[in-house]
């Protein structure tokens, strides 16, 4: 159950979503540990911080924003324990069941900040392999989301071998999903970019 203090307002238009989108990545997928104490919100923070700042500007990327920013308060204050520490598992709880129930809205935020003039023509059925790859867990799962979105760290030589690519292609393959927007957080691959569609419909 989405718990009380959570505000619809956040998710009332698709520039809102997004910064909620990349919070809870940032919490859930990019940060996975215990938050001990307020000090420690800095590290998932400044991620999503250049999260944001990469992926919008002017009065959108302001929404986005403000509204990351007081979901991460809102959430510390209301799920920390009375030891002030906002553990790992409370933590997945409540940021799955929001980005389960959310996820419409959240994947039309987050495709609508891909940057596929940066893919191009000639590498795009690669990185729908890479995506697909990815997909079906060839690269193995470290944390995986209720709604699909998962933190998985892949080395170019894995790349190298199951492609059959030189090692610098590899290489640039994985920063060409970065530079894209289509990771996040560079170990982080949201669900909308994993489903079938996406990926079918690069071209």
């Amino acid at each position: 159950m989405i718990p009380g203090w959570f505000e619809k307002k956040w998710v009332d238009d698709e520039s809102k979503a997004l910064g909620l989108f990349l919070a809870i990545l940032s919490l859930r997928l990019d940060y996975p540990y215990d938050i001990s104490r307020k000090k420690m919100l800095y590290y998932p923070f400044s991620s999503f911080k250049e999260a944001v700042l990469v992926r919008l500007e002017g009065n959108e990327l302001y929404k986005s924003y403000a509204v990351g920013t007081a979901f991460f308060e809102k959430l510390y204050e209301n799920e920390k324990n009375k030891k002030g520490i906002l553990d790992f598992s409370r933590r997945i709880e409540v940021l799955d069941k929001i980005e389960e129930e959310y996820s419409e809205v959240f994947r039309k935020a987050y495709l609508r900040c891909i940057d596929y003039r940066r893919i191009g023509k000639e590498t795009t059925w690669k990185i729908q392999r890479l995506l697909k790859d990815i997909s079906a867990g060839v690269y193995g799962e470290r944390f995986k989301t209720l709604a699909g979105s998962i933190r998985v760290e892949i080395h170019p030589l894995e790349v190298k071998t199951r492609m059959g690519v030189l090692c610098g292609e590899a290489i640039h393959l994985l920063y060409l999903l970065n530079a894209s927007n289509i990771a996040s957080y560079m170990h982080v691959y949201p669900f909308p970019v994993l489903e079938k569609s996406f990926i079918e419909s690069l071209k």
